[in-house]
């Protein structure tokens, strides 16, 4: 069976907003995503290392990284 990888990079602009995007990843993202792609096998989310300091502009994200793992769209039903 193949599997495909889909990486998501999120950006998080305002540092006072960390609490209620935590609450709605884990309220609301999570589980709504999971229910919406069945074919989803692995969803993993991290906190990303953050950037050495003088290199915070040069920073893809800041927030959170997730992976999911799904079946390849073809052995899809």
């Amino acid at each position: 069976m193949q599997m495909e990888k889909m990486v998501i990079f999120h950006r998080l602009n305002d540092e006072n907003m960390r609490p209620a995007l935590e609450r709605w990843f884990r309220k609301n993202h999570i589980p709504d995503t999971l229910t919406q792609t069945p074919w989803t096998v692995k969803y993993v989310m991290y906190r990303a290392c953050p950037p050495p300091p003088g290199a915070e502009n040069l920073a893809t994200y800041n927030y959170r990284l997730h992976e999911s793992y799904a079946i390849d769209y073809h052995e899809r039903r």
